[in-house]
């Protein structure tokens, strides 16, 4: 792709990158982790230089976690996310 078409792709998509980001946040809902999992809970896992998490430690039952899973997901179910959802 030449610059002049990476150009004229960017300015095609600036619009409807910029109504998707609005729609997103016009619907997201802000949320804090210590409102599910208690602070006396909370510990750092592997990613965080941590003990390595294991589906033993996981009080959800299996549907539970799919479903979970599933929420995690992109809504275009489109890759991106840096690390894995593990409910």
């Amino acid at each position: 792709m030449t610059a002049l078409e990476t150009w004229v792709l960017l300015n095609q998509l600036e619009a409807a990158v910029g109504e998707n980001l609005d729609r997103h946040l016009a619907s997201a809902e802000a949320w804090m982790p210590h409102e599910y999992v208690p602070w006396s809970e909370g510990r750092n896992f592997a990613g965080l230089g941590g003990e390595p998490w294991s589906i033993e430690q996981s009080k959800l039952s299996p549907i539970a976690r799919t479903a979970l899973g599933r929420v995690g997901e992109p809504v275009d179910g489109g890759g991106g996310s840096a690390r894995v959802l593990h409910p």
